[in-house]
C-alpha cells in the first residue's frame, strides 16, 4: 500500500509508446507500455500510465490458456500556484487461466484529490475515494483514503530536515487495510570536508485478505534508524561510515522479531592513473519466531576491494576480491542442526592490451572459493569445499572494413565434501567446460556486410576423487553453432539482415562404456527487419523457421517471431 496520489511537482514521465510481440513453439507473449502528460503550461494538466502483458499457452491438447495483466493509471488536476486538485484512477486486473479458471484478482479506484502548499515548504495531500477490489470469487467495494504530509528541506541550526508522512486506509463492509509511514531525513555539513546525514523510519503494515471463504491478516511494523558520516579527506580520498539498525515484527500464523544491527565502511581513492575502492561491512541479524524452533542468528562479514590501474596507455589491469564470512547459529540444537560457517572468496582480474593499432588482447580470470562447515556432527557430512576456477583470453581484430574477434575460455568447478572417504560411494562431483568462439564481420560495400560466428562447447561432468586428483566421467557433451547472415544497414531506410543458423547438441553417456545417447540438431533461416534512423522510433520484426530434430523425439517444424515497436514523444 502507498499514497494514491504523487507529488504532482515531481511528475515527470516521458513520453512513450512501446509494444513487444514475440512467439515461441507454443507460446505468444505481448507486452505494452503507454505514459504520456500534459505540458506543464495551462492551468488544467493531466497524466496517464498503462503496462500490460498477455501470455497465451496453446498444450499439445490443443486448449488455449490465457494469463494476462493489465496496470493503468493517471492525473487529472487543476493546477494553482499554492494548490492543486483533482482526480486520481487506477485500474489493475490479473486473470491467471494456466492455472485455475477461476483465478482473477483486481482493483479499480477513482477519487478526488488536494494538494496544498503553505510556509512555502509544507504540502500537505488529502485524497478520499471509492473503490472496487476482485479476488477470486469475493468482490468488495469499499472506501479508499488517507493523506500524506511532507516537509521539504526546513532548515533550523545547522541541520536540514524532509519529513513525508503518509496514511493509506481501505474500508470494506468485512475487512481493512492500513498503512502508515514516516520518513525523517536529517543532514548538516560540520564543514566543506565533512557531512552527517540522519535518516529514521516508521512504518506500520495491516492488510486483511480472503484465503477461500476465510480472512486472514498480516501486520507488518517496521522500525530503522541509518546514519551516514562522509569525510572529503583530500580532493582524491573520501571516506564514508555508516551504521544502520532496523527492527520488524511480522505477525503471519506465528509471529516473527527481526533485528538488524550493520556497520559499513568505504574508501575510494580517484587517482590519475590507480583508481581504487574498499569496503567492509559486518552485520548481525537475529530472528525469533513465536512457537517454533526456528530462531537464528546470522553474523556476517564482508570485505570488497576493486582496483583500476592505467599502466600506460596500452596497458589496463583491473582486480576485483571479494570475502565473505557468516556464520549462522540457533540455539536449539537438540531439533535444529543447521548452525554452520560459510566462506567466500571471489577474485576477478582483467587484463587489457593494445598490442597494436588494430589489435587488442583482453585475458579474463575468475576464481570461486566456497568453504561450508556444519557444526553438529549430524550435519558434518554436508561439509564441503566448491571451488571454481575460469580462464577466458579474447582477441580483437579491427583494421578498415575488417572486424574479427576471437574467444577461448576454459572454465572447472568442483565440489568436494570434507569427509567423502568415510563413505563407500563418493559424493564429490565435478564440471569442466571448454569454448572457442569466433566472430567475423566484413563489409564489402558501402552499407552491406557479411557476418559469421562460430562456436564450440565440449563439456563433461563425473564423480571426483580428490585425494588423486582424478575423475569418472559419467556425461560429457559437444555443443556446435554456427551462424552466417548478409546485413544492409540502408534498405528503404531500414536495417535488413538475412542469415541460415545451425545448432547441433550431442550427450553420451561414458558407464558402463562411451555411447552416444542423444542428438539434437536445430537449424533453420531467418530474416530481421529494424528501424533505429529516427532516434524517437525504433521498430524491430524479426522471423525465423526452425526445423527441430531430436534422437528422443518427434521432429518438429515451427516458426517464431518478434515484433518490437518503441515510440518516444
Amino acid at each position: 500500500m502507498r499514497s494514491q496520489v504523487p507529488e504532482v511537482q515531481q511528475l515527470k514521465l516521458p513520453g512513450q509508446l512501446t509494444t513487444d510481440f514475440y512467439k515461441q513453439i507454443n507460446t505468444y507473449n505481448w507486452i505494452g507500455t503507454f505514459s504520456a502528460q500534459s505540458q506543464d503550461t495551462s492551468n488544467l494538466n493531466w497524466l496517464v500510465r498503462d503496462r500490460f502483458q498477455s501470455n497465451l499457452l496453446i498444450p499439445a491438447e490443443g486448449k488455449k490458456k490465457w494469463k494476462d495483466e493489465h496496470t493503468l493509471d493517471g492525473l487529472i488536476y487543476w493546477k494553482r500556484k499554492r494548490f492543486n486538485a483533482g482526480l486520481y484512477f487506477y485500474s489493475w486486473y490479473q486473470s491467471d487461466k494456466q492455472v485455475s479458471l477461476n483465478n482473477q484478482f483486481g482493483n479499480h479506484r477513482l477519487g478526488l484529490f488536494f494538494e496544498n502548499t503553505f510556509l512555502q515548504n509544507i504540502k500537505l495531500t488529502p485524497y478520499l475515494g471509492y473503490q472496487n477490489a476482485k479476488n477470486r470469487s469475493h468482490v468488495d467495494w469499499g472506501w479508499d483514503t488517507g493523506g500524506r504530509l511532507h516537509l521539504d528541506r526546513y532548515h533550523f541550526n545547522a541541520y536540514t530536515a524532509d519529513l513525508k508522512a503518509s496514511a493509506n486506509l481501505d474500508f470494506y463492509p468485512e475487512r481493512q487495510n492500513r498503512e502508515y509511514d514516516v520518513n525523517a531525513y536529517f543532514t548538516s555539513r560540520f564543514s566543506k570536508f565533512s557531512m552527517d546525514s540522519l535518516f529514521v523510519r516508521w512504518n506500520d503494515l495491516s492488510k486483511e485478505y480472503y484465503v477461500a471463504d476465510s480472512i486472514e491478516q498480516v501486520t507488518i511494523s517496521q522500525r530503522e534508524l541509518q546514519n551516514k558520516l562522509y569525510y572529503d579527506l583530500s580532493p582524491t580520498n573520501r571516506l564514508l561510515v555508516q551504521t544502520r539498525l532496523q527492527s520488524r515484527e511480522i505477525s503471519y500464523f506465528n509471529g516473527r522479531s527481526i533485528f538488524l544491527f550493520e556497520n559499513y565502511f568505504r574508501y575510494l581513492h580517484l587517482g590519475r592513473r590507480l583508481n581504487f575502492l574498499l569496503t567492509f561491512r559486518t552485520s548481525d541479524e537475529t530472528q525469533d519466531n513465536a512457537g517454533t524452533v526456528t530462531d537464528s542468528r546470522t553474523r556476517q562479514s564482508a570485505f570488497n576491494a576493486d582496483l583500476n590501474y592505467y599502466i600506460n596507455p596500452k596497458h589496463r589491469l583491473m582486480f576485483n576480491f571479494a570475502y565473505v564470512k557468516s556464520q549462522y547459529d540457533t540455539p536449539d540444537s537438540v531439533v535444529n542442526n543447521d548452525d554452520r560457517d560459510e566462506q567466500r572468496f571471489v577474485f576477478n582480474i582483467r587484463y587489457s592490451w593494445q598490442i597494436s593499432p588494430v589489435l587488442t588482447l583482453d585475458l579474463l580470470t575468475y576464481a570461486y572459493l566456497f568453504h561450508q562447515i556444519y557444526i553438529y556432527k549430524e550435519r558434518s557430512a554436508s561439509n564441503s569445499w566448491n571451488r571454481i576456477y575460469k580462464l577466458n583470453p579474447r582477441l580483437l581484430y579491427q583494421y578498415g572494413a575488417v572486424s574479427n574477434r576471437l574467444s577461448t575460455e576454459v572454465l572447472a568447478n568442483y565440489t568436494v565434501y570434507d569427509f567423502d572417504q568415510l563413505f563407500s560411494e563418493p559424493r564429490s562431483f565435478v564440471f569442466r567446460k571448454y569454448i572457442i568462439s569466433d566472430s567475423l564481420m566484413i563489409r564489402y560495400y558501402t552499407f552491406q556486410y557479411l557476418g559469421a560466428y562460430a562456436r564450440l562447447e565440449l563439456e563433461d561432468k563425473g564423480t571426483f576423487f580428490s585425494q588423486e586428483f582424478a575423475q569418472q566421467v559419467l556425461q560429457s557433451y559437444q555443443t556446435e553453432f554456427f551462424t552466417l547472415f548478409l546485413r544492409n544497414t540502408h534498405f528503404l531506410l531500414f536495417k535488413l539482415e538475412v542469415g541460415f543458423t545451425y545448432y547441433r547438441r550431442r550427450q553420451w553417456r561414458h558407464v558402463p562404456i562411451k555411447t552416444l545417447n542423444r542428438t539434437l540438431i536445430n537449424k533453420g533461416p531467418y530474416v530481421e527487419l529494424s528501424y533505429t534512423l529516427m532516434p524517437r522510433i525504433n521498430f524491430l520484426a524479426s522471423l525465423s523457421y526452425q526445423q527441430v530434430d531430436d534422437s528422443r523425439l518427434p521432429n518438429t517444424r515451427y516458426l517464431s517471431g518478434k515484433l518490437r515497436l518503441n515510440y518516444y514523444f
